[in-house]
Order: structure tokens, then sequence, then C-alpha cells
């Protein structure tokens, strides 16, 4: 294409806390844009640890037709300082806004951040070209669903854009948009194990009712790859990146059951001899037959969402699952042959000392291999972020879930510090847990890793 325009989608400086992990939702935006005839580049200065400085130089230099930024709650602010400075320097170029944080709140967003001219509302692969379009074609803006826009001074939301129901009709991610995935990205220490390795999301959207998640974008609904174009994503992975371990971030990998035993089934037919790690919820599993067929396929840790060892607390959180069936669940992992793994929150409504005490607990007695905690976070477009106030105390100038930001009326701020310490304290100086990282130590890949990991979380303890 002659005199084809150009896109720069950038995924804004952050801390990454030793997990760089792919920006899938941009590499699948960016390659929808490629196929649609555009100039792509992605920046990642999340991954590639650029400073907001270096991140701005970059998309200059590239003189971009148009910049997207993705935004979280945590990194808006950095999304709309990069736009400000691509408006600075280059006033002719469109930015455009997309992500959680803009979708759970975006009149908000576009009112404090007006350096962006567009925003797109929930999923963006068809939005975005379709934006791109009527902006080449100079076409009405209305008629684009899913985006919120300037107009005259005035802000103008068009109609809600439906799910993408099948997410094979989305191409296969061109993972040439991406600097060197061997090089750069890693699922976080605790998590890998076999390296090179890398981090996926093959699905979207949750049937759960947790009041600290977010399901702005994707609400309540699920859709997911096919268990055979999950199979060609990740066969192609190993074969062209040499990618042997692959971490399956999102929340409900489980939860599609044909899928997962036709994506099981094929990499052993296969014989794909590749490594995973997955996440997934307690009520997902309803039999260990499932579990005994994922060690078969490879599956080497699972992450459950247990989040706390009181029932009144669970029953706040709104999970749907008791003490009682993380036992059994976990147990039936173990038994399987695959590493059980747990998250926890600390700071949840209604929480108190007892509570803390109670997860605590329940985190040393379970057969975990690895454990999680981070402290909760009224993020917006969580049912939590509604009510918050009816529990505790929140300073949203503390988005880091590694820092209290909201505090239960019946806690403060040093106990949280105090527990949060004590857990990981307790759970990974133990000498069970201590001679799983030593064997592990065995692997070249696993020894800076781990170190750096070990740095990391003695500095978070001390």
């Amino acid at each position: 294409m002659k005199n084809k325009k150009k896109i720069v989608f950038v995924s804004p400086p952050n801390l990454t806390y030793g997990t760089v992990s792919p920006p899938v939702g941009l590499l699948y935006l960016g390659t929808v844009t490629k196929e649609s005839g555009r100039d792509t580049v992605i920046i990642d200065a999340a991954s590639l640890n650029y400073s907001m400085e270096e991140t701005i130089k970059l998309i200059i230099n590239e003189k971009p037709d148009y910049v997207g930024v993705t935004a979280v709650t945590i990194t808006v602010e950095e999304s709309g300082k990069i736009a400000k400075a691509v408006k600075d320097a280059l006033p002719d170029t469109i930015t455009i806004i997309g992500g959680h944080h803009l979708t759970a709140l975006p009149e908000e967003t576009m009112t404090k951040y007006p350096q962006f001219d567009f925003g797109i509302i929930g999923e963006g692969e068809i939005t975005t070209v379709s934006l791109l379009n009527a902006i080449d074609s100079k076409k009405n803006y209305e008629d684009v669903d899913g985006i919120i826009y300037y107009d005259n001074g005035q802000l103008i939301t068009t109609s809600p854009r439906e799910r993408i129901k099948d997410l094979d009709s989305l191409p296969i991610p061109d993972w040439s948009l991406l600097p060197n995935l061997i090089n750069i990205y890693s699922p976080p220490p605790h998590v890998v194990d076999v390296f090179p390795s890398i981090g996926f999301n093959s699905s979207r959207g949750c049937p759960g009712k947790c009041i600290f998640c977010s399901n702005s974008v994707f609400k309540n609904k699920m859709s997911s790859l096919s268990g055979n174009r999950l199979y060609e994503i990740v066969s192609q992975l190993k074969n062209e990146y040499g990618i042997k371990e692959i971490w399956f971030g999102e929340d409900n990998f489980l939860i599609f059951k044909k899928r997962l035993l036709e994506f099981c089934k094929l990499v052993i037919d296969n014989d794909l001899q590749m490594s995973f790690v997955c996440s997934g919820r307690i009520d997902n599993v309803k039999s260990k037959d499932d579990l005994l067929l994922m060690k078969k396929a490879g599956f080497r840790q699972i992450w459950y969402g247990i989040e706390s060892g009181d029932q009144r607390i669970l029953n706040i959180l709104q999970k749907g699952i008791t003490v009682e069936e993380v036992h059994k669940v976990v147990n039936w992992t173990d038994e399987a042959g695959i590493d059980p793994c747990g998250y926890f929150i600390f700071g949840a409504p209604g929480e108190n000392e007892e509570t803390l005490s109670k997860t605590l607990n329940l985190a040393l007695d379970l057969k975990l291999r690895a454990a999680h905690t981070s402290f909760m976070i009224p993020f917006p477009g969580s049912k939590f972020y509604e009510n918050f106030r009816q529990y505790g105390v929140y300073n949203e100038n503390v988005l880091d879930m590694y820092k209290p930001s909201f505090i239960p009326f019946d806690l403060n701020e040093e106990i949280l510090v105090k527990y949060f310490k004590r857990f990981y304290r307790d759970f990974y100086f133990r000498p069970r847990i201590i001679w799983i990282y030593v064997k592990r130590l065995k692997n070249p890949h696993n020894f800076m890793k781990l170190f750096r990991g070990f740095i990391e979380l003695v500095k978070n303890i001390k």
C-alpha cells in the first residue's frame, strides 16, 4: 500500500516485579491493524524497562499517524503523560486510549486526560480497525460502535460493541511485532521452571462474581480459543521461537472442559513435549480425572484463587467456594502429580487480625508448592469499588498491590504489612519449600531468575 498510515501501540512504563509477560492484548491489536494494511509498531516499555523519556522519544521518532496507549488503573497516569508529550511534539497525531481503566470510567478518564482524541471501550480489535477506517475516510464516528471521543469540545459515546464470541475469528498473533521473545519475556520466578518460557492468555472474561475483580471489559461473559487453535498457537511458539513452557495467565483456563480435553489430547497425540502452567478457579475442578490428563499433557503447576482462609471473608468476596473445597481440590491436584499453588488477598472488606491469621494458617496447612498474596484494591469496574467506603478507608494515590491502599475498619496499615511480610517469610522459609527451590537451581537458567526473585522477596519482607 502506497503511503500507508502508521500506528504505534504503547504499553506504558510500569514496574514488573520480575514478571515480564507479552502484552497479548496489544499484540492482537497490532496483528489486526497490520493485516488491515497499516504500518504497525508495538513499544512494550513496561517489559523493556524503558523510562518515560525513552518511551516518548521512541514514539516521536516513529512519526506515527496514530498512537494507541493501553491503561490499567495503576498506569493511566503514565498513559496520559505519553499522550500529552505526543500531542506537544506531533499535534496532528491521533491519540487513542484503551484498556480496563478507560472502559470502567470512560467519561472520567477522557475528561481528566483530554489529550486523548478517542477512547476504545471494551474489546479493541474490531473497534480499532473500524475507527481507523472512519478517520482515514473521514466518515461519521457515530457509526463506530464502542468508542468515546470529543466533538466540538463535547464528549460523545457511541453504542456499545458486542463481545467477540469466537476468538478463533481473530488472526493468530504476529509475534514478530514484539522484541525477542526468548530474551525479553518470562513468567515470574515462582512460576517458571523450563526455559525459554512465555505467558499467554487464551480466553477472556469470567463468570465469577468476586467483588474485587474489574470486569469492565469482558463482563461475566466468557470466550476462548478452541483447543485446536490453542494447539496451533502453542506449537508455533515452540517450533518457530523455541518456547518450551507456557504460562496461561487468565483466571479461568480450566472452565472450558471440552477445550481443555481437546488441547491436552492434541498435545499428547502429537508428542509436543512442552511444559504448561495455568490458573483456575477451585470450583472448576470437579474430579481428579481431568487433572491426570493434564499431567500427562505436560501441565506442571495450577494456580488457584484461594484468597482467604476464613469462610466469612470468602462469602463477602463472593468467591462461591468453601474452605473444605479448597482442601479437596488442592489434594487432588497434588495426587495427580501437578504442583498446586495459591493466590491470597490481605485486607478484604470485613477483615480483622483473626481472619488474617486464618489465611496464613491455611496457606501453611495446604500442600501448596508456591503462594502469592497481595493487598485488596478497589479497582474501578469492580463491585468493591462501588461500596468500599462501607468497609474501610482507601488512599487512591497508592495503586500498588504490594502496598496497602485500602485499610479495613478493624485493621491498620501496620498490622496489614506485618501479616504480609509474615506470610512470605513463614511460607517460603520452610525446609520443604526451600528444598523445592534448591532442586530447581540445577537448571542454570533458573539460578539467576530465582536469585533475583529471592532478593526481591527479602526486600519485601525485611
